[in-house]
Formats: structure tokens, C-alpha cells, sequence
């Protein structure tokens, strides 16, 4: 994927065995009340969507991603501003004390949708979930 159409990049982290997989949820760092989102933040100039995605989601969450692939995209507005964000399916890698102060949550992926109140993420989450074969072997 194309990082310069991009404007930020996040990830679809999942942990568990095939049947029970949980999908990664933070809450915005700002707003500790507001709904679950996934972990996501701005491409740095001369970062690519992929790395952005990884690191993202290991600032936001502690959590390392493995074996990341395209998701998809979410576009959407904030304070006026459009917003591109690529996400990327990955596995759960391991993890340590997060960069930022979030509360972070593993939800099972038959409470995503009860979860996350944005219908395109709830969609691509369970496109991913779909197409899910388990962790790489």
C-alpha cells in the first residue's frame, strides 16, 4: 500500500487459537470515557503504512505485532481534518509497558461489534475475522 495516500496507519491485532480469537481495543488517550478504537496514529515522514501500523500499536498498547498484512483502509474526519487510515492485520507478538497512558482491552471477536461503535471498523474487523486461518504456524 501506497504510504503517501495514506495519512495514518494502524492495526487489527488478534491473539488466541482459531474459534477464540480476541481483537486488541485502546481508548483515545485524551478522552479515557471514549469508545474503543483500534490503535492508530500518524505515518512520520519517510515511514511506510506497515512500520507506522507496528509502531502505533506497540506505543499505544505495549503489544508487538508479527506477520503484518493489509487490512484495508478507514477514512473519516477529526476536528475538520480528513483522515486515511491503512490498517493492518497482526498476530500478538508479546508485550510490555505501553508509551502512553491508555486503557486496553481484548475483546473477544463475537463482542466486536458491541464494542466498537463505528460501523466501517466493525465491517473491516470482521472481514479480517473472516478471512482469519489462526496464527501462522
Amino acid at each position: 500500500m501506497n504510504a503517501e495516500t495514506l495519512t495514518h496507519a494502524g492495526g487489527i491485532v488478534l491473539r488466541g487459537a482459531r474459534g477464540a480469537r480476541e481483537v486488541l481495543l485502546v481508548r483515545p488517550l485524551a478522552r479515557p470515557e471514549a469508545p474503543w478504537v483500534l490503535p492508530k496514529g500518524h505515518i512520520e515522514p519517510g515511514e511506510d503504512a506497515e512500520a507506522a501500523a507496528l509502531r502505533e500499536v506497540r506505543e499505544e498498547s505495549g503489544v508487538f505485532g508479527l506477520a503484518p498484512r493489509w487490512a484495508g483502509r478507514v477514512e473519516f474526519e477529526v476536528n475538520g481534518a480528513r483522515v486515511s487510515c491503512g490498517f493492518y492485520a497482526m498476530e500478538w507478538g508479546g508485550e510490555e509497558v505501553a508509551q502512553e497512558p491508555r486503557d486496553r482491552a481484548w475483546i473477544p471477536a463475537r463482542g466486536v461489534a458491541a464494542a466498537v461503535p463505528f460501523p466501517e471498523t466493525v465491517a473491516l474487523i470482521e472481514a479480517v475475522l473472516a478471512g482469519d486461518q489462526g496464527p501462522p504456524a
